[in-house]
């Protein structure tokens, strides 16, 4: 050991290699993780569905439990004012997933006030 710094004269080719394995070795890349697909990520989607009733009339609403999108430009307001027993098929999407989108059939219940649930 020495107590002091130690100098050495190095030969510019070797200085040229040096310069190119430490910029080369600043420069990491991170493996990247394939995105699941949209049909896989909202495979078990839960969809609820809220009834708005007044005087003038009788609709549904749907929501996802989860951050989703629609292929469709209208997918807000195809999600509104659904009516009792209509189908409705909706593609969701998100920047999250990769095609083939989740297809999935929105079935709206009937008028609550047309069926009695009873505990067995």
């Amino acid at each position: 050991t020495q107590d002091g710094p130690t100098t050495f004269t190095v030969p510019s080719s070797l200085t040229t290699s040096a310069s190119i394995f430490s910029t080369a070795a600043l420069s990491t890349i991170a493996p990247t993780t394939p995105k699941p697909s949209c049909e896989e990520k909202y495979m078990d989607i839960p969809v609820n569905y809220t009834y708005t009733y007044n005087e003038n009339s009788k609709t549904y609403s749907v929501m996802f439990a989860s951050d989703v999108q629609c292929d469709s430009q209208d997918c807000a307001k195809m999600l509104q004012n659904l009516q009792e027993c209509e189908h409705r098929t909706v593609n969701l999407s998100h920047s999250s997933c990769v095609p083939p989108f989740k297809q999935i059939l929105l079935e709206t219940p009937p008028d609550p006030t047309k069926f009695k649930l009873e505990d067995c």
